[in-house]
């Protein structure tokens, strides 16, 4: 087998973009975070299919480069994923603030001693403690 250089100098580019690529990283940190516990399954499972789906479109452009405008498909694949990590940033993004303001019922007993069950947006501190106002209790804005 004749290994040339640039062979040799793309697969050692590519695989430190795989390891410390920012995109790389971008996209797989929001499922990693959500999921501490199996952090490690989410990073296997998507580089499985980030290897499978490089391999699948890898073969096929080899195989039909004379028919492929490869360099035409390279501009718009870039500002394809552009868009994903833009809408994955957003999805990310709103899922944390969904996580932070959750309706939930609490008991509260206010001034009749009576437990009062009832249930109002709020958010979470940094140590998990729920933080509300409550409005004009008399008038039933709880």
């Amino acid at each position: 087998m004749n290994v040339s250089f640039p062979f040799i100098a793309g697969t050692l580019a590519a695989s430190l973009h795989v390891i410390a690529g920012p995109d790389h990283l971008a996209a797989v940190a929001p499922f990693a975070i959500e999921r501490v516990k199996k952090a490690w399954k989410v990073g296997l499972l998507w580089g499985i299919g980030h290897l499978a789906g490089m391999l699948l479109i890898g073969v096929l452009f080899l195989l039909f480069k004379d028919l492929i405008p490869i360099e035409e498909i390279s501009k718009y694949s870039e500002k394809f994923v552009g868009f994903v990590l833009i809408t994955l940033g957003i999805w990310i993004f709103a899922n944390i603030i969904r996580a932070n303001m959750k309706r939930h019922k609490h008991v509260h007993v206010h001034s009749s001693s009576k437990p009062v069950i009832h249930g109002h947006e709020h958010s979470h501190d940094a140590n998990g403690v729920h933080i509300h106002d409550h409005k004009n209790i008399k008038k039933g804005n709880v």
